[in-house]
């Protein structure tokens, strides 16, 4: 046999005999254990008692070597702790189903019981205290023996705890009289402790349930219903009393806190804490707050975690309230508030709640600091500000900030459904100081706030979809308050107008936060050219511009961009205007006017137009009236006019020949001068003619017809070979009256260079119902030229028959003529004046009997 094979048998005969020595120590341990379980249960009730007074109740107590192996366990079951009043609180101090302590196993043979550690499982801490001052943590009696392992005067040792685990422990305290409840669980954590001189060292690792902690009933508890892991390293000075967290590791819903601070418990009682994270989400940290205050930051969201460090520093005693200073800082985050939202915002603030060192530290007496506050408000306006907010419970702003808009900034994109923008500068400084909230008077429906600021715009061009409107070259500068905003200079062109506006608009402000307030805009408003027709709705170009495809994305990456757009809107709906309006030219339709000059005023319902005058067809035209019912789909229009040697062919052009077609802009020429006061409704910019009311005087001079279907028609009767696709006037004068569809035409006299007729009767708009009787004397056989038969224009002409025609509307509307009479005038007049003959001999012969009765 071999040298290594006899080492070997050796050895595993070494191993045998240890492992046989072991199990019998390990039995032999056992057994004493259980022969010296009165002494056990002696050495485990004198620990307790020397830390508390009142009753102690032990259900029982058993060994077991297999738990902590090799140290044995003793385990105290249904252990619990009363005072002599538990019949009147109804309340037991402590209770626990289970009580372990771990013992050496060789200290325990040399007879010294050292607990390595102590397990409490399923066990329950109430701490009272009555409104009255009784309080049963009076039967607490901490001594120093507890960690220290001293000797007593009998010799023996307290057994010196070094570790403790806690399963299901939970801790109640309610203190009736500072008003203070706290309750929570260790779920699963433990406890190592050590001690160096006076110093006793303490790792605290585990899982915990807060139900609540409550230091102020109204406010609402701390940590409400939430899980903690914790990780602490501290302290305990036994010589002074006070309590260290050198480093702390908080877990609330995944989000981490460190804490340190200190607790001093001798003398004038203190704490100093400090608490921080370099990220938490808003959210979670609010839900760690009571619910009052909770409530208030949660309208605040913020989506993403920040940065925060929070100091607490102050006394301990009852109803003081500590020092409070937090920092915070967030970057790249989106805040949404109010209908509000702040797009990649970057923020650095600061919260104090001890403003004023001579006063109470409360909300009162607080301060929210933030000097950098930049963002995207609504996810499109670059927003960079800084602000202050004072008393948190009547929270006051004043807030510095300034909007700059670059559309050449490739960042900015302001494109959405209703807007887009191409290019220009804007930029927007103003200052706020009034309430946080309930900053508009309802009674009196006005801004109770300090506001002021000023705008310049420079090279904007952008367009309003929805309508067409393209506005190019916007420049100017504003000034504004709580109440006015100042036009100090504005210059736009819009599609294809331009102008330059200065003045006032009253309450401006007021419109954006104050519901049922108007808006005035006192303006002067000098234009070069006003096309209303470039303001009808047309589809935008999208040459050059983005693509309806990119837009539609911009617009779902930023809603904010169109809840802008529909501010916009609701701003201009609640705008009244009182313009002092002139412009070199204006259009509107087919109607071309120049230097025109107006009193415009235009409200939500209606549109009022004074002193009204331009320039027409070479004359003048002057204009009082408006349009009222805006808001309804008929309108009523209002219109008092003088005309004065206008060109009417022009003015027939320009208002579409009054939608009619007996007599177009095409068949007439001359000068027109007249008075109109006429009122219509309108549905979609179109007279209905079934609501025209009004009056017409007119003067007509060197007018002429051509091409008129009534005259050819009288043609077919009389004076075949004159020219009647052509006719001169003299000076026509008239009066006529709207009603409905019926022109009401006084006897017209017109003496032209083929003939003179007189007209009146009734001309149907429907051409349905006309009924004109046309009178043409006799005197018209006369051989003249044309130029006689207008220089001979007076009543002369009438004497003699006439012809008599009647003009009626076809089944095709169309106007037919008929004579209706045809006789001799000249002939009626001889009968007549035989008639008077006759009866003046008769008188004659009458007269002379009678002088003969008298002078026979």
């Amino acid at each position: 046999m071999g040298l290594f094979k006899r080492l070997e048998i050796r050895l595993v005969k070494i191993v045998a005999i240890v492992f046989a020595i072991l199990v019998f120590l390990i039995a032999g341990v056992y057994v004493f254990a259980l022969f010296q379980k009165e002494n056990i249960l002696k050495k485990v009730t004198a620990t307790i008692n020397q830390n508390i007074s009142g009753n102690v109740f032990i259900g029982d107590i058993d060994f077991t070597l297999f738990e902590k192996f090799p140290a044995l366990s003793i385990r105290l079951k249904n252990v619990s702790i009363v005072d002599s009043l538990v019949n009147y609180h109804k309340d037991t101090l402590f209770k626990a189903q289970s009580m372990a302590f771990q013992i050496k196993i060789l200290k325990l043979i040399t007879g010294d019981v050292s607990f390595g550690s102590f397990i409490l499982t399923n066990a329950k801490v109430s701490i009272l205290k009555t409104a009255n001052g009784f309080s049963n943590a009076q039967l607490i009696r901490p001594t120093k023996s507890t960690f220290s392992g001293e000797k007593k005067k009998d010799g023996e040792s307290v057994p010196r705890l070094q570790k403790i685990i806690l399963n299901n422990v939970s801790f109640n305290m309610r203190d009736s009289m500072k008003m203070k409840f706290f309750s929570f669980k260790f779920k699963n954590a433990s406890v190592t402790m050590d001690q160096l001189d006076s110093v006793i060292s303490i790792n605290m690792e585990g899982k915990m349930h807060f139900d609540y902690l409550i230091f102020n009933v109204v406010k609402g508890g701390y940590l409400t219903d939430k899980d903690v892991d914790i990780n602490l390293v501290a302290n305990f000075n036994l010589a002074s009393s006070s309590l260290t967290i050198e480093k702390g590791n908080l877990e609330v819903d995944r989000q981490k806190l460190l804490v340190n601070g200190k607790f001093l418990f001798s003398g004038s009682s203190s704490m100093k804490l400090h608490f921080e994270s370099n990220e938490i989400l808003p959210s979670v940290a609010f839900s760690m707050l009571p619910n009052f205050i909770g409530k208030k930051l949660s309208v605040y969201e913020l989506q993403n975690a920040v940065m925060v460090s929070v100091f607490v520093n102050g006394p301990i005693a009852a109803g003081s309230k500590p020092v409070v200073d937090v920092y915070f800082k967030s970057t790249d985050n989106t805040l949404s508030f109010a209908g509000r939202t702040f797009e990649n915002l970057n923020v650095l603030g600061y919260f104090m709640n001890h403003v004023d060192s001579t006063k109470i530290n409360d909300d009162h007496n607080s301060r929210v600091y933030l000097p950098v506050f930049s963002s995207y408000f609504n996810g499109v306006l670059p927003l960079k500000a800084a602000l202050i907010v004072t008393d948190l419970l009547e929270p006051r702003l004043f807030m510095v900030a300034d909007v700059n808009l670059n559309q050449d900034n490739e960042v900015v994109n302001l494109n959405t459904e209703k807007f887009r923008v191409m290019s220009g500068i804007a930029n927007v400084h103003f200052n706020f100081n009034g309430p946080l909230v309930d900053y508009v008077d309802t009674i009196n429906y006005k801004l109770i706030a300090d506001i002021a600021g000023n705008v310049f715009i420079k090279n904007l061009s952008f367009d309003f979809i929805p309508t067409g409107y393209e506005f190019r070259n916007v420049s100017g500068s504003f000034d504004f308050d709580e109440n006015d905003l100042n036009v100090d200079s504005l210059y736009l062109e819009l599609n294809k107008s331009s102008a330059f506006i200065k003045g006032n608009i009253k309450q401006f402000i007021s419109v954006l936060f104050v519901p049922k307030v108007k808006a005035v805009a006192i303006l002067d408003v000098q234009a070069g050219t006003l096309d209303f027709n470039g303001l009808k709705k047309t589809t935008v170009s999208n040459a050059g511009r983005t693509t309806v495809e990119d837009k539609n994305q911009t617009s779902k990456k930023k809603p904010g961009l169109n809840k802008i757009a529909s501010t916009i809107g609701i701003i201009i709906s609640k705008i009244e205007l009182d313009l002092n309006l002139s412009a070199q030219k204006v259009i509107v339709n087919r109607f071309v006017a120049t230097d025109l000059t107006s009193n415009l005023s235009v409200t939500s319902d209606q549109i009022n137009f004074s002193n009204t005058s331009m320039n027409i067809g070479g004359g003048s035209f002057k204009l009082n009236g408006g349009v009222e019912q805006l808001n309804q789909a008929i309108r009523t229009i209002n219109i008092a006019s003088v005309i004065n040697n206008v060109d009417i062919s022009t003015m027939m052009y320009a208002f579409n020949d009054f939608d009619q077609k007996g007599i177009t802009s095409k068949q007439i020429s001359g000068k027109l001068s007249a008075q109109i006061n006429f009122k219509a409704n309108s549905k979609n910019l179109k007279i209905d003619q079934n609501s025209m009311v009004g009056t017409m005087n007119i003067s007509i001079k060197k007018g002429e017809l051509r091409n008129i279907e009534g005259f050819k028609e009288i043609q077919k009767y009389i004076f075949k070979n004159r020219d009647f696709n052509n006719i001169q006037f003299a000076e026509i004068k008239n009066r006529f009256a709207i009603n409905e569809t019926m022109i009401d035409i006084s006897k017209l006299e017109l003496y032209s260079s083929v003939m003179t007729l007189f007209v009146d009767g009734k001309y149907d708009l429907k051409k349905i119902n006309t009924n004109m009787t046309i009178q043409v004397p006799f005197s018209n056989l006369e051989k003249k030229d044309a130029k006689e038969r207008l220089d001979k224009s007076d009543s002369t002409l009438i004497t003699g028959g006439s012809l008599y025609f009647r003009a009626t509307n076809k089944d095709d509307g169309k106007i037919q003529v008929s004579p209706i009479l045809i006789r001799k005038k000249a002939d009626k007049n001889r009968d007549a004046n035989n008639q008077n003959k006759k009866s003046n001999a008769s008188s004659s012969d009458s007269s002379s009997n009678n002088i003969k009765k008298k002078h026979p």
